[in-house]
């Protein structure tokens, strides 16, 4: 073989290396495109988008951009690519100083990644809550520092948050709200008769020094008698905040025990109605006690203010809700009053209960007309413990 035809030889296994090298970097290529292809579709197609930023001085230009920003934030990716729209002029303005601030900060320190959370305005003017991952990178082509982020929507889960949070809120609330009823209820039951049994402690005392021994054994007498009545309010504080009826006979046994007792208690009128299981915790311990406290507030409000000569109750158990109706005849009151200014202790107390326990309260009254007060309550089989 001459030396030409060598070369030519040569040269022809060369091109066919060559061709093959080619078609086998075309195939990793066209490999390559259709996983980025299934990557695009499976960011398209949900709610996560991604975003390439390019730090500049002063200005952050979108470089890449996924398209499902479109149909979560209403812009398209040409907007920002383009420069119409920035992401700094979408970003709350309550949370633009902070997010740049951060972002400076894990600069600084050297972070190459790092999360956020931040508000942005959708073009229909709905706000948006999202978590940003970020990872801070150097293309290797231009030297250029750069920020790949991929953002998940968060607003229900900050929604939830909030929620909890004012539950809790709620909750903490309530319970002040009942440590200053009972300590008013303390107060106003049992506060004059401590003082009235302390003076006739220090007027027993002076007698006997004085050897008064006879009127000193009627102080004691009347002390002894002070302190029976003071055990037996302080009974009945105990029985009206947890009554032991309620973990005995039920919900509807403890309406009636507290009835059967207001009725030899006053002389107003009481019509009750009450349609509800007889199982102790038929209703869940904790529906049972708020129905119980509420039924009771109202019905000592109607007695101690409404000067009324007829009270209804009526209170019924269907498949979804507990509702209950409390009406009298009495004096009313003026409900524009009332709104205007700080909640009545009671009605409060009411409208907490209430809502603690996802129900509704609607009091109606007039003066003159007397006082309606409607209740109603989800009721759910998984309640009951």
């Amino acid at each position: 073989m001459s030396e030409d035809t060598q070369k030519i030889v040569s040269a022809s296994l060369l091109l066919e290396q060559a061709r093959r090298q080619l078609h086998e970097f075309e195939e990793r290529q066209q490999r390559q495109q259709q996983q980025l292809q299934i990557l695009e579709d499976i960011i398209e197609q949900n709610d996560v988008m991604a975003i390439v930023w390019r730090m500049e001085a002063d200005k952050w230009p979108v470089e890449y951009i996924s398209g499902n920003t479109e149909w979560i934030l209403g812009y398209t990716p040409e907007d920002f690519l383009s420069g119409r729209v920035s992401w700094s002029g979408i970003t709350y303005p309550a949370d633009n100083s902070r997010l740049e601030r951060e972002i400076e900060e894990h600069v600084k320190k050297g972070d190459r990644k790092w999360a956020q959370e931040y508000r942005l305005v959708a073009k229909s003017g709905e706000i948006l809550w999202f978590r940003d991952i970020n990872r801070l990178i150097t293309d290797p082509a231009d030297g250029a520092v750069k920020i790949q982020a991929v953002l998940y929507d968060i607003t229900e889960r900050r929604k939830i948050g909030d929620e909890r949070r004012l539950i809790s809120q709620r909750i903490a609330l309530t319970r002040e709200e009942e440590k200053k009823r009972l300590s008013t209820a303390l107060h106003d039951a049992i506060g004059v008769m401590v003082v009235s049994l302390s003076s006739s402690l220090v007027i027993a005392q002076e007698e006997i020094k004085h050897g008064g021994k006879s009127s000193a054994a009627a102080e004691l007498n009347r002390a002894m008698g002070l302190l029976k009545e003071v055990a037996a309010i302080m009974k009945q504080i105990c029985v009206d905040i947890r009554p032991p009826v309620l973990e005995i006979a039920g919900l509807s046994g403890a309406l009636s025990e507290l009835i059967s007792r207001l009725k030899r208690r006053s002389k107003i009128s009481i019509v009750s109605k009450i349609n509800l299981p007889d199982a102790v915790g038929s209703l869940g311990s904790h529906l049972d006690m708020v129905v119980y406290r509420l039924v009771h507030e109202a019905l000592f409000n109607a007695i101690k203010y409404s000067k009324a000569k007829n009270i209804k109750l009526n209170v019924k158990q269907d498949c979804d809700n507990v509702t209950l109706t409390i009406s009298d005849d009495g004096c009313g009151f003026n409900m524009t009053k009332v709104k205007s200014k700080k909640e009545c202790f009671g009605l409060k107390i009411m409208r907490e209960e209430a809502q603690g326990v996802g129900g509704d309260i609607l009091i109606d009254s007039e003066l003159g007309r007397g006082t309606v007060i409607k209740a109603k309550f989800p009721y759910r089989h998984t309640d009951v413990v």
